[in-house]
């Protein structure tokens, strides 16, 4: 989807353009729960969820709490 045509529809474009990592966090938050948030358990949804944030951090709030959370741990 493009989001370029005029200036103010951007900003609509934006707003319903899909979340590329929601699902990702989704399941990532799943394997959590289900097994009491021990993350060796989930290392692999969480992988997942790091890679996705590597190539769509700028457009993905799921990975801008995911990362706020991360460095709150570290």
């Amino acid at each position: 989807m493009s989001c370029g045509i005029v200036p103010w529809a951007s900003v609509l474009c934006e707003l319903m353009t899909p979340d590329p990592c929601y699902s990702k966090a989704v399941d990532m938050q799943k394997c959590l729960r289900a097994n009491r948030y021990r993350e060796g358990v989930c290392f692999g949804s969480m992988s997942v969820m790091e890679k996705c944030c590597t190539r769509w951090k700028e457009r993905s709030a799921c990975c801008i709490i995911y990362e706020k959370l991360d460095h709150q741990v570290q």
